[in-house]
C-alpha cells in the first residue's frame, strides 16, 4: 500500500538571528513562522499520511509562548484532519532533563521519539491496514555524541520502513558547518526494510543516497547568507513495490542571495558606483528567478576610488545602502566592504630609487623565503598556538603579510602627497 509524507526538518522556531537590530529580528523570525504555517497547508492540501520533522523543531533557549501556541496551533490543524506528526528531537531541541519539549501538552496526534533507543511505530489508514513503519530516536541533550543510526533494528513485513533521525552523516555535504552530533556514516543506514532516512541537522538539502533513499531536507528558511538559495521540505511518496519519490518543495517566504560585485576601479563619481552595483545585482537576482523575497548580500571587491568613503563613512554607506534598495526594490540589503582595496597600483613602485620600491621587495623576499620569515618572527607570536608545527607558523606568518604591500603603498604613497 502506498504512503505519502511531508518530510521537514531544522525548523528553528524562534532561532535568535543574533546581531541584527530588533526590527530585522523581528521580520526573520516571522519568516520562519510563515514557513512552518506554508509547510502544514502543504500537507493538508496533499492529504499527506504523516509530516515527519528530523529535529531542531525550534530553539529551546528562546522558544516563546507566543510561537508554542502558534506550533500547537498548526499541528492542530494536522490533529482535525487525522494527520500523524512524527518528530525526533535533535540537539536544539532535546528530550532530557528540564528542556522545553517536556512541557509542551502535545496534541495526541505527536509521536515525540523521546528516546537514544530507537523504537518502532505503525502508522496505519482507516480501516487498520499498516501503510509504513516509522522507526526513529531522539537526542536526550545538546551534544549527543553516540552514533545512534547504528542501534536501528531491521524493519520486518510488507509495509516500507522510514527512519527518522537528527545525525551527522560523516562524509556529507556542508558537515564542516555542522557540529558532529549523533554522527554515523552512510553503512550505518543501509539497513534491512528501510526505504527511506528521513535526516536532519545539515541545513542544506542533499539527496545522499538513492537506495535507501537518505535525505537531509535543509532547513526550512535560510538564516543569514551563508544559507542561501531556496529552502524547504521533501514531498515524498512510497509506492507499492517500495520505489521512492522525493520532491523537494520549496517553504521559505526570502532566500539570501550573495553578489560578488568587482570591475570597480573605473567608477568615478557615486551615480556610476550605484549604477554599476545596482546592475550586477540585478543580473544576480534574474538567474537566481527566486518565488520568494530576496535578502540580499553584496560584497564589493577589488580597488575602488571610493574605498574611504565607504570603510569610514557611515553615512556615505548608509546612502548606498538605501539608494541601491530602492533601485532594486528590496527590503533587505547587507554590505561587504572587506574585500574593497585603494586604488593604487603596486607595480609602478616596485622599480626605480625609491623607498617604496625597497620596503616592496622586503616584504616580497618575505613572502618567498620560509627561513628569514622565522627568523624575524617574534618569539611570542600573537594569535599562533604555542602547540603549532612550524609549517603552521608559517602558514600564519604568510597569512600577516596578505596585501600588507598594498597597505604599505597606501600608506607611503599618500603620506608623500600630503
Amino acid at each position: 500500500m502506498a504512503i505519502k509524507f511531508l518530510h521537514l526538518a531544522d525548523v528553528h522556531l524562534d532561532t535568535p538571528f543574533k546581531n541584527r537590530e530588533k526590527g530585522v529580528r523581528k521580520v526573520l523570525r516571522e519568516g520562519v513562522r510563515q514557513a512552518f504555517r506554508k509547510a502544514i497547508d502543504l500537507a493538508l492540501d496533499r492529504q499527506v499520511d504523516a509530516v515527519l520533522v528530523a529535529g531542531d523543531l525550534f530553539d529551546n533557549d528562546t522558544l516563546s509562548f507566543a510561537t508554542e501556541k502558534f506550533l500547537l496551533e498548526q499541528i492542530n490543524r494536522l490533529r482535525e484532519r487525522g494527520v500523524p506528526f512524527f518528530y525526533a528531537p535533535g540537539n536544539h531541541d532535546p528530550w532530557g532533563g528540564s528542556f522545553r519539549l517536556g512541557n509542551i501538552p502535545w496534541p495526541d496526534n505527536v509521536t515525540v521519539f523521546n528516546s537514544r533507543k530507537p523504537y518502532i511505530v505503525e502508522i496505519k489508514d482507516a480501516t487498520g491496514q499498516v501503510k509504513g513503519i516509522i522507526c526513529g530516536a531522539g537526542h536526550k541533550d545538546s551534544k549527543e555524541g553516540d552514533n545512534l543510526a547504528s542501534n536501528f533494528p531491521p524493519i520486518k513485513g510488507g509495509a516500507p520502513g522510514i527512519g527518522l533521525l537528527h545525525a551527522l552523516v560523516t562524509g556529507s555535504q556542508d558537515e564542516s558547518n555542522h557540529d558532529s552530533y549523533a554522527p554515523c556514516t552512510l553503512d550505518d543506514l543501509r539497513i534491512d526494510g528501510y526505504c527511506y532516512w528521513a535526516l536532519g541537522h545539515v541545513h542544506t538539502k542533499s539527496e545522499l543516497l538513492d537506495d535507501p533513499y537518505v535525505v537531509y531536507p535543509g532547513n526550512i528558511v535560510g538564516r543569514h547568507y551563508r544559507e542561501s538559495g531556496e529552502r524547504g521540505a521533501y514531498l515524498v511518496e512510497i509506492d507499492d513495490n517500495k520505489n521512492v519519490r522525493a520532491q523537494f518543495c520549496p517553504l521559505a517566504p526570502y532566500v539570501w542571495l550573495n553578489v560578488n560585485v568587482i570591475n570597480l576601479d573605473e567608477v568615478s563619481t557615486y551615480d556610476d558606483l550605484k549604477e554599476e552595483i545596482v546592475k550586477q545585482a540585478f543580473e544576480a537576482i534574474r538567474e537566481a528567478n527566486s518565488r520568494g523575497k530576496i535578502n540580499l548580500r553584496v560584497s564589493l571587491s577589488g580597488p575602488c576610488f571610493f574605498y574611504k568613503e565607504l570603510i569610514q563613512e557611515e553615512e556615505s554607506r548608509e546612502q548606498l545602502v538605501n539608494d541601491i534598495k530602492s533601485a532594486l526594490d528590496i527590503e533587505f540589503l547587507e554590505l561587504d566592504y572587506a574585500s574593497l582595496s585603494h586604488m593604487v597600483n603596486i607595480d609602478e613602485y616596485r622599480q626605480g630609487p625609491h623607498v617604496l620600491a625597497t620596503a616592496l621587495d622586503i616584504i616580497q623576499t618575505l613572502k618567498e623565503d620560509e627561513a628569514l620569515l622565522l627568523e624575524l618572527a617574534p618569539e611570542k607570536l600573537a594569535g599562533m598556538k604555542k602547540s603549532g608545527s612550524e609549517q603552521e607558523k608559517i602558514s600564519y606568518l604568510r597569512s600577516l603579510l596578505t596585501d600588507l604591500d598594498v597597505e604599505a603603498a597606501v600608506r607611503m604613497v599618500e603620506e608623500e602627497k600630503k
